[in-house]
């Protein structure tokens, strides 16, 4: 089950059509607040979800650690490793989702990227998703806090990954907010040098929850800031106008 516990007002749960990247996690959602954490020590290592849940989350971890574990490389694995040869580190982000006719649904991801994606692939090999042939079910398709993937109900869900791996591109740089490309370049860059948001936080002391409301497009760094991360990757900065062209 995709969605699978939920206990003061915190949602966990591990996205069914995953493409997702390695070591083996969760993903939880507490009101607009979002994390990833590692099923081998339980920490937030992605998210702004406050410390009192974190510790909370880590304790569900703990407790039922053998039961993800085995729940990651049985119940998920097999379309994981079919689909996802290798550790998948780029992680997209959908920002909008659109159901349209004959079971596609239209993405917008972070980047600016529209794609279409035809759930009807999915109904022979996965029989749950046979349940979207209702056309009022596949309607209420929405993008989950934090945009890691999309989903209909607790049952059906699909990653971010996988609708960017597998969608076809329908429109290139379709205009998102500012903030929406800065998170996205800021997040790309970061995994680019294999570091994540806990670590970035450490070199940069900016608080881990800013660095991944920045990311998710919910906040506007000041060119401090932005500098600040830019060194804590030990990359350059780099601010450029670009007048349109007719």
């Amino acid at each position: 089950m995709p969605v699978i516990s939920r206990f003061y007002g915190i949602t966990i749960k591990m996205y069914l059509r995953q493409k997702e990247h390695n070591p083996p996690h969760i993903h939880a959602i507490y009101g607009e607040c979002i994390g990833i954490f590692s099923l081998v020590d339980g920490l937030m290592y992605e998210g702004d979800i406050p410390v009192k849940e974190q510790r909370l989350i880590k304790r569900f971890i703990d407790q039922y650690k053998m039961q993800l574990l085995e729940m990651w490389e049985h119940k998920f694995s097999k379309c994981f490793h079919q689909l996802n040869k290798g550790v998948n580190k780029m992680t997209h982000r959908v920002i909008r989702v659109e159901s349209l006719e004959d079971f596609v649904i239209s993405i917008v991801f972070q980047n600016g990227v529209k794609k279409l994606y035809d759930a009807k692939q999915l109904f022979d090999k996965f029989p749950q998703f046979l349940s979207l042939e209702n056309a009022i079910l596949f309607k209420k398709v929405k993008v989950d806090v934090g945009g890691y993937g999309v989903s209909w109900n607790d049952d059906l869900d699909i990653s971010a990954e996988e609708l960017w791996e597998n969608g076809i591109t329908a429109e290139v740089l379709e205009k998102v907010e500012v903030s929406q490309r800065i998170g996205y370049y800021i997040s790309q860059a970061r995994k680019e040098v294999g570091m994540t948001q806990k670590e970035l936080a450490e070199k940069t002391s900016i608080y881990q929850a800013d660095i991944s409301k920045i990311e998710r497009g919910l906040a506007n760094p000041s060119i401090e800031t932005l500098q600040r991360i830019a060194d804590g990757l030990g990359a350059e900065l780099k601010i450029e106008f670009q007048t349109q062209k007719e």
